[in-house]
């Protein structure tokens, strides 16, 4: 009898072990949410996750293990509230963003690259205004987003004059309303972000005062939460590899990829394309990222945008590219 118990209790062991080592494996990297629901989110004009999801790149590599939501956000704060709120898993947004978001303890990890440029952005006057030139700030209107990568750049602008932001009256001013403020003379300038930049200072009957190329390379970045990247390392890498294999795709297919985002968007396709030309896309880590983002954080701490220092390599976290076999120095 006593061997009998003996038997029974040792298989009992072993399939409650295989049962548990089953249940791990078939659990692991998948404990999201009831729904099994990964929530994405970007912002207009931004093409790799529209593509991904129209052209299907997400379900040839997921198959039917996941459903993945796309939300686009007018800009970086209003994904960190969607973050603060528990809606999102995965979000593309700056630099600034981010460090905001850091900097109030909200748990987001800078996983990949996505964009950076020189040219995306630009400081647009209009006609009759008293800002001329760079070193005529001071004193006047400039129309902004606050907490978007605009608000690093314009005090860039700034201060390369010498001036502190208390020397300029900042504005918040929503992108779709910026040309009509500027028009109506409620502001002398305004930050303007392609594909809208030219157009702009021509509608207002002003130029281009300065782009951002050698005041701020402003760049956006592939982040997740931190829950979110702890529990599923292996769906992370997996999402970075179908955004690189998304972003080969549209410098193959341009013309559809720019169709694609403008129906999306509400644009049109040369709009989309003058967006994507201006910045450069891809999916890796080099430690020149990590020195843009340690910049952008000891830049907002100079300027009082966030209230202590911060260490750029403690939220940001490239195991999951070296997982998926992509860049990472």
């Amino acid at each position: 009898m006593k061997k009998t118990i003996k038997v029974i209790i040792a298989v009992s062991t072993i399939l409650l072990a295989l049962s548990t080592l089953t249940s791990c494996k078939k659990n692991k990297d998948v404990e999201l949410n009831s729904q099994r629901v990964i929530r994405l989110a970007d912002q207009p004009n931004y093409l790799p996750l529209k593509v991904a999801v129209t052209k299907g790149f997400f379900k040839d590599e997921f198959g039917d293990d996941f459903k993945f939501e796309l939300s686009s956000f007018v800009n970086g704060p209003a994904i960190n509230e969607a973050f603060i709120a528990g809606s999102l898993d995965f979000a593309q947004l700056g630099d600034t963003p981010i460090v905001q978001a850091i900097a109030n303890d909200v748990d987001i990890k800078i996983v990949a690259s996505f964009w950076a440029s020189d040219e995306a952005y630009g400081i647009v006057n209009r006609a009759g205004s008293p800002v001329q030139e760079l070193k005529d700030l001071k004193g006047a209107k400039v129309g902004y987003r606050p907490g978007t990568n605009e608000h690093k750049l314009v005090l860039r602008y700034i201060t390369s004059q010498g001036y502190t932001a208390k020397d300029v009256t900042l504005i918040n001013v929503p992108a779709a309303d910026a040309l009509a403020t500027l028009v109506r003379g409620d502001i002398d300038a305004v930050i303007a972000t392609q594909p809208t930049i030219e157009s702009t200072a021509e509608a207002a009957g002003g130029k281009v005062l300065a782009y951002n190329k050698g005041y701020y390379t402003v760049a956006c970045y592939n982040a997740a939460t931190g829950k979110f990247a702890r529990n599923n390392p292996d769906t992370l890498a997996r999402i970075l590899k179908v955004i690189q294999k998304t972003e080969d795709w549209i410098y193959a297919n341009q013309e559809e990829a720019y169709e694609i985002v403008a129906k999306y968007s509400g644009t049109t396709p040369d709009k989309v394309e003058q967006y994507w030309i201006s910045r450069k896309w891809v999916t890796e880590w080099s430690p020149n990222y990590t020195l843009e983002v340690q910049d952008t954080a000891d830049f907002a701490l100079s300027q009082g945008t966030v209230s202590r220092k911060l260490d750029a390599k403690s939220f940001i976290d490239t195991s999951y590219l070296k997982k998926a076999g992509l860049k990472s120095e």
